[in-house]
């Protein structure tokens, strides 16, 4: 991670290196590379407001029981690839994939790093903490890296992929997820879409673009997808927009757009009709890359 206290501007793409951009959205100050097709912040973001912004996010654990569901499928899938025994979750939020991997198989070891304002919280869950943040500082050779919603808070993504590579065991795993840049949300909301959030939000990936990155610091696709249409994106990416908000009798506060969310879920979940037709969406979404998340695993080469 690069941090300046003056807000340089950064010359180079993230992930090629190429000098070649141009703006895309300029009230975000957000640049496209000409080159490879990545998106990303054009300054440097200072330490002190990306601490601030870290340690000022809620440890109050909230999973939906469908959340859960998902996470656990998600993870059996991966275990199913190999024998893994010793998992590491980089910027780890409130452990909900360790806590899915603990019911899974107790006999894992699970290790967790995060922002030094959740260690507390990591170590009370039972879970190993290793100190170094995103770029974890251990000893130890894992099977399988979590690194869920959390490759976009960084403009050093190939320095981090090629770190994670020396922490993992021959054939070793890295499952991936981040907001998808290409996705309807996106392209609805423009740069109201909920995710462009700099300095916390740097860079925006596409499947491509992902990818690139993880094919050029030594790693093979297992799978990518893109998936799912987001309720929660696309009414917080309206809540940016007075015109739509002044036209709405409803106050679209977080919690109002969480349970939404979690309400529509539950009906697709338990509609036979409605499951069928998510399944179908989802595979247009998938091969046209306009889903909302970008789930991805990895193996080493």
């Amino acid at each position: 991670m690069i941090f300046s206290k003056d807000g340089n501007e950064i010359s180079s793409c993230y992930l090629c290196g190429s000098n070649n951009s141009r703006d895309l959205y300029k009230n975000n100050n957000l640049v496209k590379c000409n080159n490879c097709g990545f998106v990303f912040y054009k300054y440097l973001p200072d330490k002190k407001t990306i601490d601030d912004i870290y340690s000022g996010y809620s440890r109050d654990s909230y999973i939906t029981d469908e959340s859960h569901k998902k996470i656990t499928s998600t993870l059996k899938k991966i275990l199913s690839f190999q024998n893994i025994q010793k998992v590491l979750d980089i910027a780890c939020g409130e452990c909900y994939y360790l806590d899915a991997l603990r019911e899974i198989d107790p006999s894992i070891e699970l290790f967790a790093s995060e922002h030094i304002s959740a260690k507390e919280n990591v170590i009370s869950k039972g879970y190993s903490f290793v100190e170094g943040e995103l770029f974890p500082v251990c000893d130890n050779k894992y099977d399988l890296i979590i690194f869920t919603e959390a490759i976009e808070h960084i403009n050093t993504p190939i320095q981090f992929l090629s770190h994670a590579k020396k922490l993992l065991n021959n054939d070793g795993l890295i499952y991936i997820t981040t907001p998808c840049f290409s996705s309807i949300e996106r392209l609805i909301t423009k740069e109201n879409w909920y995710h462009i959030m700099p300095p916390e939000h740097l860079g925006y990936f596409t499947k491509k673009t992902l990818n690139s990155a993880l094919d050029d610091t030594g790693f093979k696709k297992i799978y990518v997808k893109s998936f799912d249409i987001s309720v929660v994106s696309i009414l917080e990416s309206l809540k940016t927009n007075n015109s739509i908000q002044n036209l709405s009798n409803q106050d679209l506060n977080t919690k109002s757009i969480q349970e939404t969310s979690d309400k529509i879920q539950s009906i697709v979940s338990n509609n036979k009709l409605l499951f069928f037709l998510k399944k179908i969406v989802n595979q247009f979404l998938n091969i046209f890359g306009l889903g909302s998340s970008l789930q991805g695993l990895y193996r080493v080469k």
